[in-house]
């Protein structure tokens, strides 16, 4: 399409990237192994324009990334690899940020996750997920990650969520208006959404 704008362009190009992560790449049960995975089989992936390319190892290696950022380094990019010394995997992201709440609040927050967004896509990741943290969650803990079997649910269930709590007729005394921000700041959340 030499005639569309650039804009249209990266559009399609993250549509296509998008349908092929959808339908292609999964997570594996287990962490990622280079050797342990060097033979599993490759599938076919047609583009737009009725090229096919063969998707190998890196259906599962590209969505492991959520599980382990040091492997983008195994991608040859080079240079262009930012510095994941330091990165954490997505398990490790949600057990900090529950640690970091009240501890009375900890067991709901493991018995209530839910999973939404294009990012939540990848086939197995609700199980995945859902392992790795059982594995690290206090004993006495049940771990529930939830997500919706309906994938456009799923992709859009913040902007559902947000329509359905617009729709709500309580939902007009949560309003703030920028003056009312301005005058008392961020603690008018609580006071106004306990």
């Amino acid at each position: 399409m030499p005639r569309r704008d650039a804009a249209y362009r990266l559009f399609k190009q993250r549509e296509i990237a998008s349908d092929l992560k959808e339908t292609v790449c999964r997570l594996s049960d287990s962490s990622y192994d280079d050797a342990a995975n060097q033979n599993m089989p490759s599938m076919q992936y047609e583009l737009p324009d009725g090229n096919v390319i063969d998707v190998g190892v890196e259906r599962y290696k590209i969505p492991e990334l959520l599980f382990q950022p040091e492997l983008i380094g195994s991608f040859g990019l080079g240079g262009d690899a930012p510095d994941l010394k330091n990165a954490k995997g997505l398990s490790q992201l949600v057990l900090e940020n529950i640690n970091r709440c009240d501890v009375d609040v900890r067991k709901d927050l493991f018995g209530g996750m839910l999973l939404a967004g294009g990012g939540s896509l990848f086939p197995q990741l609700r199980e995945r997920l859902e392992a790795e943290l059982h594995d690290a969650a206090p004993t006495n803990v049940r771990v529930k990650v939830t997500a919706s079997q309906n994938a456009i649910e799923r992709k859009f269930a913040t902007w559902i969520g947000g329509s359905i709590l617009a729709s709500l007729g309580s939902f007009q005394q949560m309003w703030m208006s920028k003056q009312e921000y301005e005058e008392h700041g961020a603690n008018l959340v609580h006071r106004k959404c306990p």
